[in-house]
């Protein structure tokens, strides 16, 4: 469904990373000293948020991550980086602490993911049938909107990376940075790239159709 832009603002980026129309925040400055701080600011600009949008393409976004799976995430992104990986516990913890907005009243929160995340995943075949399991209950519950844009499907636009709409601030993440994007305009294109994709990707038993076969050929393998 069409999204309207709430009129809220973003507080300013943990990192001293500015409060411009669009800024970029270097992972390492973000998690130079580990990754529970910067979960703790997505905990508490989640919590503050009246609407949350995530278009994921390369994995299961962070509201619906197990804890195991979230763990192999925070690992394998310190490697590249050379981050410590010495508070990843404690990040998984408040990882977990933020799916709480999932059950919070008064929110619209819209997950859109890729079966591309599944089909090529980057975890051990253990994790994914736990994170399998994970998704699959997050199909139907009224507070969560949850849909999957299956393989193959023609798509109108070209989706370079995924990114996240956190009231009228957008997230996309490279390898190296965070690019956080705060101009009106900008923020309406992101938002209609969303609004198409929603309407192109499954929810409901065809969500769990998708989920289910990545379940039974991970079985096979």
């Amino acid at each position: 469904m069409p999204w309207a832009r709430p009129k809220t603002r973003w507080p300013p980026c943990a990192t001293s990373c500015g409060t411009f129309a669009s800024s970029n925040c270097p992972w390492r400055r973000q998690v130079r000293e580990g990754h529970r701080q910067r979960q703790q600011q997505d905990l508490t600009d989640e919590q503050a948020a009246t609407t949350i949008r995530a278009v994921d393409t390369a994995a299961v976004p962070g509201l619906l991550q197990t804890p195991d799976y979230a763990r192999h995430v925070f690992e394998s992104q310190a490697a590249p980086l050379g981050t410590s990986t010495s508070d990843i516990d404690d990040a998984v913890r408040v990882r977990m602490q933020r799916q709480n907005v999932l059950y919070a009243p008064g929110k619209t929160i819209q997950i859109l993911m890729a079966e591309t995340a599944l089909v090529n995943p980057v975890r051990p075949a253990g994790i994914m049938a736990g994170q399998l399991d994970r998704l699959t209950v997050a199909v139907g519950p009224p507070n969560v909107e949850f849909r999957i844009l299956p393989v193959g499907r023609t798509v109108r636009h070209v989706l370079w990376r995924g990114y996240w709409i956190v009231d009228d601030v957008v997230l996309i993440e490279t390898v190296s940075d965070e690019l956080r994007i705060r101009d009106p305009d900008q923020v309406a294109i992101y938002t209609r790239l969303a609004d198409r994709l929603w309407d192109q990707a499954d929810e409901g038993d065809d969500a769990r159709r998708i989920l289910a076969e990545t379940a039974a050929r991970l079985r096979v393998t």
